[in-house]
């Protein structure tokens, strides 16, 4: 009976390892995507910046 108990819990331990290693993959692919996507909006914001200061003669206004 302990052999069946020994295999069992090994079963499980690989099991919840799996588990585990799925959700670190899943957290690590979302990170990946909104880094990309924070970059892809870094880009954006700056192809404006640069339309806009080319625009209006090399001057932006900020207004605070």
């Amino acid at each position: 009976m302990s052999d069946v108990t020994s295999i069992a819990s090994s079963i499980m331990a690989m099991s919840q390892s799996q588990t585990q290693d799925q959700i670190n993959l899943s957290l690590i692919k979302m990170k990946a995507q909104a880094e990309a996507a924070m970059a892809d909006m870094i880009m954006q914001n700056a192809r404006q910046i640069q339309a806009l200061s080319s625009s209006s003669g090399n001057l932006i206004d900020l207004f605070v």
